[in-house]
């Protein structure tokens, strides 16, 4: 009988061109599916409906052309550890492959995505539907991916960041005072069971990393909490994947106090997918600044992306991505927690 397993497939980019925010999806597959199945499945989740371009896996020091993969199953995947996909087509769009976890529960029998972030890039780089396509190198299978780390080192700059964040909690709790917020007690009960039942689905688990909790609390509310507050602020130096990291870190305090204001004002049942929270942002009264650039939205977009999949599993947005019960009261709590801190810094 085959394991099941997930395959997190990071979109890093192009030769020379590194997506800043690469977009991933996480793939569960049997180990007897074979990399022609992954191949077809990463494109159909990236987006691509041209699927006859040449492609190619490494293996470590292994190449696989296509029309050789047919015969390879996943079981050498996942036994290669880190690999990469490169699908060319004049492109060469690389990605970088890694076996998450093995014997988990298939549900469905096909290979299907289970998990994604990010903004995928049109297959041959067009920006509009005139573009002519512009061939370009073919990415190096050996070429390192780029990094995607990020700095705190820079006392000022967190000074900065923690007055930022003081004043944000204070403006975010001014305005939803108002609010009828009561705790949905049978769906916080409902979404705590599930989380602490299902913490190695790779959402949870993330959730679980950033947290970085000591011991897990008994209470519903605190650990909800503690969950939602690690979505805004990581705690410890959790291993969360780098390009997620730069996802969060693209959201500034304005930006979590504006879509949260609004969510919690519109009520229940408010869409709260990327592009809704960016229109919510902009229409936030509290929330001052210039016009968002074209770039401002894709980054917005991009990280607001990430956030509402960590809320889904949270259940503070539903399956279709609108604001729960336990979203509404829970979203500013989750502030509150994240920011406490730095607000009775603000006051002092």
């Amino acid at each position: 009988m085959a394991d099941w397993m997930t395959i997190r497939v990071v979109l890093q980019g192009r030769d020379g061109e590194p997506l800043p925010a690469p977009p991933g999806r996480v793939l569960l597959a049997a180990t007897d599916h074979t990399l022609a199945d992954l191949a077809g499945a990463i494109d159909r989740a990236f987006g691509r409906w041209d699927l006859t371009p040449p492609h190619r896996f490494g293996l470590g020091n292994r190449t696989i052309e296509g029309g050789e993969d047919a015969g390879v199953p996943l079981a050498e995947l996942a036994a290669a550890g880190p690999a990469r996909y490169v699908v060319d087509g004049g492109v060469g769009w690389l990605h970088d492959l890694e076996v998450e976890d093995v014997g988990v529960d298939p549900g469905e029998g096909g290979i299907v995505p289970v998990f994604g972030w990010g903004t995928i890039p049109d297959q041959y780089g067009r920006e509009t539907e005139d573009d002519d396509v512009t061939a370009v190198d073919v990415v190096d299978l050996d070429a390192d991916a780029p990094p995607g780390e990020l700095d705190w080192d820079d006392e000022a700059e967190l000074a900065a960041w923690d007055e930022a964040r003081g004043d944000a909690w204070q403006v975010v709790e001014e305005a939803v005072a108002e609010v009828d917020r009561r705790v949905p007690d049978d769906e916080l009960r409902r979404a705590v069971a599930a989380l602490r039942d299902g913490a190695g689905d790779p959402a949870r688990r993330l959730l679980f990393d950033a947290a970085d909790l000591d011991a897990l609390p008994d209470d519903d509310a605190a650990l909800w909490t503690a969950l939602a507050a690690a979505v805004v602020e990581p705690q410890g130096e959790p291993e969360i994947p780098a390009d997620v990291e730069a996802a969060w870190a693209a959201l500034e305090p304005a930006d979590w106090a504006g879509a949260v204001i609004e969510l919690v004002r519109a009520g229940i049942g408010q869409p709260a997918e990327p592009d809704d929270l960016i229109a919510l942002i902009e229409r936030c009264p509290e929330i001052e600044g210039p016009e968002l650039s074209d770039d401002d939205v894709e980054v917005l977009a991009t990280a607001f992306g990430t956030v509402v999949e960590l809320w889904a599993a949270l259940g503070a947005v539903d399956a279709d991505h609108r604001l729960t019960a336990l979203g509404r009261w829970g979203l500013p709590e989750a502030l509150r927690l994240a920011w406490a801190e730095s607000a009775a810094v603000a006051r002092t």
